[in-house]
Order: structure tokens, then C-alpha cells, then sequence
């Protein structure tokens, strides 16, 4: 038999569609199965799916083909467009992206498709080889093209966009293992005068710099070694700035010492061509031996450190050299104990350090010349968690003193890490005698899948930042360079609000407070159907260095 004809409120399930009329028509063909309306098809085999498309004739064709004819799309059983031929595919066959629309911001309209190309069928989730081309056209005239290419172990994307001037921005990173060698790559680029400007996210747009690597690397347990090439410029630049290129080599080994700690070393070199006769390089090495000892109740751990940096270019040369030791002193006490059905730990670890280092440098406000520097501290962890899992937190207080022969200070640090379902934290902050401090601080208050607000707050006077470092366990680099490139505070707020598994709305400011001007602000709603069918996100955005609101929207009718 190869045709059937149904009646009276027919319903067929076809892979995740549902095709339902008052009747059907059923026919084998060498195509697949011819399905004669008028009916209705829905993107799943539930009740009440939100979209829906009335046709006169359908095909389902193998694997999973839905050929749908004199197609009328609906939301909500309202007639939205109309098309003669609409053709639903499966992921693991080339098909067309759903069309996009967006306002963006000085450049106005644009609109814009794409296709989707799988590589190799998908077998399994994260399992996926695909490559989507986009495009899309600015009404004023220009476009924006790009690719995105997706395997187990790579991401890369890339765009062109052009309107009366060019940007093209590239993320690509990914890892391909041969035994005990790897082939690594990296590329954080963003080239071109309108790159700053255009429409990309505002932390790509506020990067310094534009780094590309591309690195060999083998291992053996104890024994890492790496070679490769690596590229560097500012960001967003001309596009015909080629910038710094050249060779690079790390090496870095590590072994055990029978239970009493661990002996560590790395060294990575640089290089690449000069404007002057000579090429310029930065070497940098740094090595540190740990001993661990537990005398009766208390824990003593002492470590080595030495290192140099060194660099030859055009510009004034940084070389620095340092050597020193610290050692701590604590006493852990724990506590474990059953409560609410769950296993408990609080950890409290009064502790002292005594710490000196010699560095001889004329790069950086660390090391000019030969300075001595020594430090004493007291303070205190406290820790309390659920072992096994991600329920823990951490408060930490030390407060001590650094001196040297240029300047004595005394500085209180505070250091918080913490993940929980209502409350997850991670900050530190530095407050020293000459009001010197600098803070680097997240705080999430609520549940992410319920309704949270995140708060980070980052910044640094304009005054020796230096001493404080000494507080943050990062001494003994042979050149430091502050966490921020310049003093000043900037604060970001962020809320999120899910009230229903299918309903999501954000929003968020960031603000630059030393200067009293807004670096973003944004909104977004998201709405995914129960069963998964379909998922639609709307999203507005204002940000520093663009004139304008960018708006978009994106509708999935096979999400993921």
C-alpha cells in the first residue's frame, strides 16, 4: 500500500514535527512521504506550540527533510508571513540560517542570513563539526560577512564588516592532541580604524592590544616545551599595520621531592623584528622551590624564588633580577560535622609570614636599581564548605608591613572567594598607610537560575600601587606591572531575573566613576518554549564609542 487517507482530526508525529488536519493524505514516493493537506505542522509533539505553519502539501524526506508548500507562518495562531516554498532541514544536512534583523546604533538597518554546513554528521552532544556563513547588508550600503567553525576541541570565528570602512574581527582558539604532542592556537584580533566603533561586544572593544600565537608543545609528566610563533599589535589599528612578529620558546619543568614539596622552573623567550638594526627580544625565567613540614600540630611551608626579565628593543631596555625567600607559619584547625543531610568542614588557619627578596632592574617602578625589600605579616583563613562540592567560602585577613630603603608602609588585605546558590564572591583588596590600594572585586547576591544581581567593582589610585602587591602573594615577579594600566574606578552592575523556565530578562550598567560617564548599558529578553522548540531573544545596547542603541533579535526554531 502506498497511500492513506485520514480523517477526523488526524494526527502525525513525524521525528519532532506534528502534522495535524481534518485530513490527510499519505503517499510513499522515491522522495519520501508525500503529505496532502491543508493541515498544520508544529515544531513539536506537544500541545500548544507557539509557532506554527498551515500548509496545502508537505514532503518529509530522509533524514529528517520537512518540504513545506504554500507555507504560512503563524505566532500564536495569528498569520505572520507567507511563503510559496519552505524547506526545514536537519542539522547534519546544509541548510539556510533563520534570517536575522537588526538596528545598529550611527549604522543603522541591517538584515542578513546565512548557511549552515555540517562537517561530519553530530553522534552525540559536544560532539559537532559545523561551519556557519553568515551575511548580511547595512541599509546605507556595506556588509557584514563572517564564519564560524565548531569542532570538539575548536572555536573559531570570523567576521568582516564594511561600511564606508572596514573591521575584521577574528576569536579562534583550539587544541589538536598527536599523543604526547599538541599543535595550541589562539587569536584575539580586532583590526581596522572602525574597530573600536562598530558593532562588537564592549569588553572586545575596550582590549589594548591584538595577540595571535600559534605553538608545538610536548610533554612528558615533568617536562613541558613549547615552540612556535607569536604576533602581537595595538587594537584596531589600520589594517595594513602588520605589527610585531616572531619566534617564541618556553620551557618549564616541575618534580616532586619526596613528599617534602616541589622544585619548579619556566623560562620563554621572545622575538621579533625591530625598526632599528638590531632585533628585539624579552626573555623572562623564573624558578621556586617549596618545602612543606608539619611539626606537631602546626604547618611551616618555605619556599626559594629567583628570576630575571630581560628585553632589547629600540625603547628603553627592562632587565630585572631578583632572589629571595618566604616562609609561613600556621596553625590549621578543622571541624567537621552532619547537618541538613550534608557533610560539613570549617577550616581556620591563623597564620605569620616573614618574607625578603634583592632585586636589581631599571624597567619598572618595582626594581630601579637595587632595592631590598622585606616583609611581616599576621592574619587568619576561614573557611567553611560541603566537601565533594562547589558550596564553599573563604575569608582571608592579613595585615603586616613592607619596608625598604625608599619608604616603610603598613597595609591591610582582605581576600574573599565563595561559591554557593545564593551568594558567590570573588575579590581582592588592598588598603595601604599612604592610601595607596586597589581592589579587583565580583559579588553575585541571589540564585543565577532564579533571579541574581552581580556587582564588580575594579580600580587603583593613582599612587604607588607597588608595596600592595606584596599582600596579594604576586612579589616575586622579577618586573611587575599593576592589574590596571592606569588609576581610576570602574564600577558594573548586572541583574538577571528567570521567573519561569521559559522566561529570562536581563539588564546592566557599567560606569567609569573616576570620569562620570556610562561605558555601557543593556537589556535582554529570552523566551524558550518548554519542550525546547523554539527559543526567541531580544536584545538592546548602548555602549561608549558608538552613537546610538544597537537592537537585535534572533529566532531558533530547532535550538539547541
Amino acid at each position: 500500500m502506498s497511500r492513506l487517507t485520514l480523517c477526523d482530526s488526524v494526527e502525525v508525529t513525524v521525528h519532532r514535527y506534528r502534522l495535524t488536519a481534518d485530513m490527510l493524505t499519505l503517499q510513499r514516493t522515491p522522495n519520501g512521504v508525500l503529505v496532502q493537506g491543508p493541515g498544520l505542522v508544529a515544531f513539536c509533539p506537544c500541545e500548544g506550540t507557539p509557532v506554527t505553519v498551515r500548509f496545502s502539501e508537505a514532503r518529509v524526506a530522509p533524514p529528517t527533510d520537512l518540504i513545506i508548500k504554500n507555507a504560512v507562518v503563524r505566532a500564536a495562531g495569528v498569520p505572520m508571513f507567507y511563503t510559496p516554498v519552505l524547506w526545514l532541514r536537519s542539522p547534519n544536512r546544509i541548510g539556510l540560517l533563520t534570517p536575522h534583523l537588526g538596528w545598529r546604533a550611527q549604522d543603522g538597518l541591517w538584515m542578513g542570513s546565512g548557511v549552515h554546513v555540517p562537517l561530519q554528521p553530530s553522534v552525540g552532544k559536544g560532539d559537532t563539526y559545523v561551519a556557519d556563513l553568515s551575511a548580511g547588508i547595512y541599509r546605507r550600503g556595506g556588509w557584514d560577512l563572517g564564519a564560524t567553525l565548531a569542532t570538539p576541541g575548536t572555536m573559531t570565528q570570523v567576521r568582516w564588516d564594511r561600511l564606508q570602512t572596514s573591521f575584521v574581527d577574528v576569536d579562534a582558539r583550539g587544541s589538536q592532541p598527536f599523543g604526547s604532542t599538541s599543535l595550541n592556537w589562539s587569536a584575539d584580533v580586532l583590526r581596522g580604524l572602525r574597530g573600536r566603533t562598530g558593532f562588537v561586544a564592549p569588553e572586545r572593544a575596550a582590549v589594548m592590544n591584538d595577540r595571535a600565537r600559534v605553538e608545538v608543545v610536548r610533554s612528558n609528566g615533568s617536562v613541558v616545551a613549547g615552540a612556535g610563533v607569536r604576533w602581537e599589535t595595538w587594537r584596531a589599528t589600520s589594517l595594513d599595520a602588520f605589527g610585531l612578529v616572531g619566534p617564541q620558546i618556553r620551557l618549564a619543568a616541575g618534580t616532586p621531592l619526596d613528599g617534602l614539596g616541589r622544585l619548579e622552573t619556566g623560562t620563554s623567550f621572545y622575538a621579533w623584528p625591530s625598526e632599528v638594526d638590531r632585533a628585539s627580544m624579552l626573555a623572562r625565567h623564573s624558578a621556586e622551590l617549596d618545602v612543606d613540614g608539619r611539626p606537631s600540630v602546626f604547618s611551616v611551608h618555605a619556599a626559594l624564588h629567583e628570576g630575571f626579565a630581560y628585553s632589547q628593543d629600540s625603547l628603553p631596555s627592562i632587565r630585572g633580577v631578583l632572589a629571595g625567600a618566604d616562609t609561613r607559619f600556621s596553625l590549621p584547625l578543622v571541624k567537621s560535622w552532619e547537618g541538613g543531610g550534608a557533610a560539613w568542614s570549617h577550616w581556620i588557619e591563623p597564620f605569620a609570614i616573614l618574607g625578603g627578596r634583592v632585586a636589581s632592574g631599571n624597567g619598572d617602578e618595582s626594581s630601579i636599581g637595587t632595592s631590598r625589600t622585606a616583609t611581616a605579616q599576621l592574619g587568619f583563613s576561614n573557611v567553611v564548605g560541603q566537601p565533594g562540592t562547589e558550596n564553599a567560602y573563604q575569608f582571608e585577613m592579613r595585615g603586616g608591613i613592607v619596608s625598604s630603603a625608599q619608604i616603610r608602609t603598613t597595609a591591610l588585605a582582605i581576600r574573599t572567594r565563595g561559591s554557593g546558590r545564593w551568594v558567590g564572591v570573588g575579590a581582592d583588596a588592598v588598603l595601604t598607610s599612604n592610601r595607596a590600594w586597589f581592589s579587583a572585586s565580583r559579588v553575585r547576591i541571589g540564585d543565577s537560575g532564579l533571579a541574581s544581581v552581580v556587582v564588580r567593582l575594579e580600580g587603583r589610585t593613582d599612587l604607588s600601587w607597588v608595596e600592595s602587591r606584596w599582600f596579594t602573594d604576586e612579589a616575586w615577579l622579577p618586573t611587575l606591572r599593576s592589574w590596571l594600566s592606569r588609576g581610576g574606578w570602574t564600577a558594573t552592575g548586572e541583574t538577571s531575573l528567570s521567573p519561569t523556565e521559559w522566561l529570562a530578562v536581563s539588564g546592566g550598567i557599567g560606569s567609569d566613576m573616576t570620569a562620570g560617564r556610562t561605558l555601557f548599558d543593556f537589556g535582554s529578553v529570552a523566551y524558550r518554549h518548554p519542550c525546547g522548540c523554539l527559543a526567541i531573544s531580544a536584545t538592546v545596547l548602548q555602549r561608549l564609542g558608538r552613537a546610538g542603541w544597537d537592537a537585535w533579535g534572533h529566532i531558533d526554531l530547532m535550538p539547541h
